[in-house]
């Protein structure tokens, strides 16, 4: 008899916790989403996710490994739809072969200096700008200079790097001047254009 009313308050008392552990639980969380409202915010969160990649809206910081490579991805396939539009769109195509390199200097020595050069110290040098009428400026000038530096393709390409460059620097504008998504984006698409 002892045993059994032991029992029964052992069960009384476990089930009086996990009553308040979930109670307290769910007071500090937003109440859960079924399946059905998640999906039917997923464009939303696909529109705010593109328009903060592009510095639009509300800047989202990518402060760990895993969401700076998430958005260096997102950048390279922003970067290569852009591509394959102006392919489509322009009827253009590439003039001259791509020159020969080996594929450590392609995609790994390249990609680091063209964005040292082109993107961070033109983002340091812009934060720094005293005149804030002229902020903008640098980036814009590096973008253009990382056009022109890519001769090997025709105008309209040159063109298309240039806008993707700047894309790069909208993304970098509210964000750390640590954060290297930029750079993993530009070693993303040298790796993919190499292997195609």
């Amino acid at each position: 008899m002892f045993k059994k009313l032991l029992l029964c308050l052992i069960f009384f008392i476990a089930q009086n916790q996990i009553i308040k552990s979930s109670e307290c639980f769910d007071e500090g969380f937003a109440p859960r989403q079924t399946a059905l409202q998640s999906v039917q915010q997923a464009p939303r969160y696909v529109l705010d996710t593109v328009k903060s990649d592009f510095g639009f809206g509300k800047v989202t910081q990518h402060d760990t490994f895993g969401s700076q490579l998430a958005a260096g991805a997102r950048l390279t396939c922003y970067g290569l739809a852009t591509y394959m539009l102006g392919e489509m769109a322009l009827g253009d195509v590439r003039v001259g072969p791509e020159p020969q390199s080996s594929i450590i200097r392609s995609c790994l020595v390249v990609p680091i200096i063209e964005e040292i050069l082109y993107t961070y110290y033109p983002q340091l040098l812009d934060r720094n700008l005293e005149p804030e009428y002229l902020q903008g400026l640098i980036p814009i000038l590096a973008s253009i200079r990382f056009g022109s530096d890519h001769v090997q393709t025709s105008f309209a390409f040159n063109v298309i790097r240039m806008l993707n460059c700047y894309a790069r620097h909208r993304y970098m504008s509210g964000r750390s001047i640590c954060n290297l998504a930029p750079l993993y984006r530009h070693i993303m698409h040298n790796t993919l254009c190499k292997l195609l």
